[in-house]
């Protein structure tokens, strides 16, 4: 699953966006952040998680303080050349 998140450009910001995963007990394989001007980017890779869950997951985060948007894949996010690793 791959979380993609828009926020505003705040200290706060991205503690805010993992607090969801922390509190599941859930650890992102992969995170990055990167600002750009008055917006934050942020993308979460997690493998091994369900459907249902991910969805609960990104519809907090679009409810969370400072949050622009959110979006979730359900496809593997690890492509190389068209073939998923």
């Amino acid at each position: 699953m791959r979380f993609t998140v828009r926020t505003a450009a705040d200290a706060q910001a991205l503690s805010r966006v993992l607090e969801h995963f922390a509190l599941r007990m859930l650890l992102p394989e992969r995170v990055e952040a990167v600002r750009n001007g008055e917006v934050v980017d942020i993308s979460l890779e997690m493998d091994r998680l369900d459907e249902t869950t991910a969805r609960l997951i990104v519809g907090k985060i679009r409810s969370s303080v400072l949050v622009l948007d959110a979006a979730l894949s359900v496809q593997s996010a690890r492509y190389f050349d068209g073939v998923t690793s």
